[in-house]
């Protein structure tokens, strides 16, 4: 499958015209975590050190932001969750 999902990256360190909307592969879970459809997320305090480029040389570029996000369970290989259920992770 080639699915495809928008996400908001950052190539690299600068100002917030380096943060794109493009479109990317549709991830699958490492094991034992689930995808979610996310329905809204945020770009919190670390995310802005990292597009000023404060995160040290541990974080890679390109780089997907919005690790503080809420959504709806889309895939879980494990079977814990139903398909649909409600999400809010940070």
């Amino acid at each position: 499958m080639n699915q495809k999902m928008r996400a908001v990256v950052l190539d690299t360190p600068g100002p917030v015209t380096n943060l794109r909307l493009q479109e990317i592969p549709l991830p699958e879970p490492q094991p034992g975590w689930v995808r979610i459809q996310v329905k809204a997320f945020g770009l919190n305090r670390s995310e802005l050190h990292t597009r000023l480029g404060f995160a040290g040389d541990a974080v890679t570029f390109p780089r997907v932001l919005g690790i503080e996000a809420t959504g709806v369970v889309d895939l879980d290989p494990s079977g814990t969750f139903e398909l649909g259920h409600a999400w809010c992770c940070s």
